[in-house]
């Protein structure tokens, strides 16, 4: 009898073993226990809030709502006001003297108008917009600072910035300043696909390459005018031709402009060129290269030989991240992750952050990008998260922090 019913138990224990990986190991666990109920719905409300780059009004929603969950960590906050309207948010202990600086932004790609709206939640994802660059990210830094005490926060200097998203070209020198005295920022963009972190990423130039010539009536008198469009399209396959990418640098004609009617010559054309680069030396060298390139024109007045002109302009230009800067800190993440039992990996990437404005400060500060939760999608309708990165990026980064404050 008892031989009989042996394989029947040995069944059941299996069915119940079987009920426990997954539910331990799958799905279950990550769709309720990955983030709190409080968190869950402040991120729902941040990311159903849209705060496009543009949206000032909806960036100060944002504000409003994170303002007073950072205030009750014991966090105070200022408000700083860049010279052409954009808010940079800091916020610390009163009378403390931060090493670690937590870096974000509260904007994102999308307009008011897109129809990518809704916060949803499907198996291991949570879709929505700016879900994981960045709204995710801020409500991570917010649960680990929950997850330490108060003599490890005071640490900590938070910066949420308003126009990432275009380059920070307003914000950064407003920030830039109130950064002194940090040994390590944690910049909380999200990891990669692979869960991987960013330790390097390129620099950043955009140049206006404008050309000049002269209008003239197409069927009157032709041979009057000089064609600024005809010129300034020799010279992009010659600009796009200084791409390497042997030495991971890019130019991409990325807009061009240029004309009034099909009736008049083109007078006045116009192209906006991204150059993305490692080496600083390979920058100057593909500018210099440009140069050359705007300076010889081909397009002349058939009646007087007057020739077309060309300008080039810098635009913006934001500095690399060279893998120098993210030494210190790839090393500590990589020993806490280990410790903890978490993946750790990182990699360069050909995009910018934060993170390479504060690799160019005076005073040297170990930098690591990509510290916030992650999953694809990035900047598209697509956009999602995924749980179980967000529990594991907590894990990690709760560890961390504390490691960094010892």
């Amino acid at each position: 009898m008892k031989t009989k019913m042996l394989p029947l138990r040995i069944s059941v224990a299996f069915l119940l073993l079987s009920i426990a990986l997954f539910v331990f190991s799958g799905e279950a666990v990550f769709a309720d226990n990955f983030i709190s109920d409080e968190s869950r719905l402040l991120l729902k409300k941040l990311v159903e809030t849209n705060s496009g780059t543009e949206n000032i009004s909806g960036q100060d929603k944002m504000r409003a709502l994170l303002i007073p969950e950072f205030k009750k960590l014991g966090f105070a906050e200022t408000l700083h006001v860049t010279p052409n309207g954009r808010k940079v948010l800091s916020l610390k202990f009163p009378d403390s003297k931060p090493f670690i600086l937590y870096m974000g932004h509260i904007d994102t790609v999308f307009p008011e108008s897109t129809e990518f709206k809704k916060f949803h939640e499907k198996e291991d994802k949570i879709i929505g917009p700016g879900i994981i660059d960045m709204k995710g990210g801020i409500v991570m830094m917010l649960d680990t600072l929950k997850s330490v005490n108060a003599d490890i926060r005071k640490n900590v200097l938070i910066i949420l910035n308003d126009d990432e998203e275009v380059g920070s070209f307003e914000s950064n020198g407003t920030y830039i300043p109130l950064v002194k005295g940090i040994r390590y920022a944690l910049v909380f963009e999200p990891g990669l696909k692979d869960g991987s972190f960013v330790s390097s990423s390129a620099g950043l130039k955009w140049l206006d390459l404008e050309v000049k010539g002269r209008a003239a009536h197409a069927g009157l008198e032709p041979d009057l005018g000089v064609n600024a469009c005809l010129e300034l399209a020799k010279k992009i396959p010659a600009l796009s031709e200084l791409t390497d990418y042997s030495k991971k640098i890019t130019v991409n004609v990325g807009v061009i402009s240029g004309g009034t009617k099909p009736n008049v010559v083109c007078e006045n054309a116009l192209a906006r060129i991204d150059i993305r680069y490692v080496d600083r030396k390979d920058l100057d060298d593909a500018v210099s290269n440009m140069q050359e390139i705007t300076n010889n024109n081909s397009v002349f007045s058939k009646r007087n030989n007057e020739p077309a002109t060309a300008t080039l302009k810098t635009v913006v230009e934001v500095p690399s991240l060279p893998p120098e800067s993210t030494r210190e800190l790839v090393k500590i993440t990589r020993q806490v992750a280990e410790k903890i039992g978490v993946d750790f990996r990182h990699q360069h990437v050909g995009y910018g952050s934060d993170g390479n404005y504060l690799s160019a400060l005076p005073h040297p500060v170990n930098i690591l990008v990509g510290l916030g939760p992650y999953g694809d999608g990035m900047h598209c309708k697509t956009e999602y998260l995924s749980k179980r990165s967000y529990a594991e990026r907590l894990k990690l980064n709760i560890s961390l922090l504390k490691k960094l404050t010892e």
